[in-house]
């Protein structure tokens, strides 16, 4: 077999290969934590976890003087349950809600916390 052939062959494994990859969808969550106690929630960091999240892709959020953020992650087709988390200014970690899941690729949520 020469190069050529080889070099097809490999090429094709290769695209075959990728189809079976996982599709992923962009999601980014408008966000409010506020503060039943009327507490000051500035600074504090938001983040999800799940299966199907990708990890590689998601940053912490972190809350504006209201309490606003904006939190973008790939999740897969189907990715199961997703928990989103924050962090406060003590480093003590909450989770804020457990979902089955989003309404949209873009939805807009309010978490409340103590």
């Amino acid at each position: 077999m020469n190069k050529l052939m080889k070099s097809a062959i490999i090429l094709f494994a290769a695209v075959l290969a990728s189809s079976f990859v996982c599709p992923t969808i962009e999601t980014s969550v408008k966000g409010h934590l506020r503060s039943k106690s009327h507490k000051a929630v500035a600074g504090f960091s938001v983040f999800v976890t799940g299966v199907g999240i990708s990890m590689n892709n998601v940053d912490a959020a972190h809350t504006d003087k209201n309490g606003n953020f904006t939190l973008s992650f790939n999740a897969g087709s189907e990715p199961g349950v997703i928990s989103f988390f924050c962090v406060n200014k003590h480093n003590d970690t909450l989770l804020l809600k457990r979902i089955k899941r989003l309404s949209s690729d873009s939805p807009e949520m309010t978490f409340w916390i103590k």
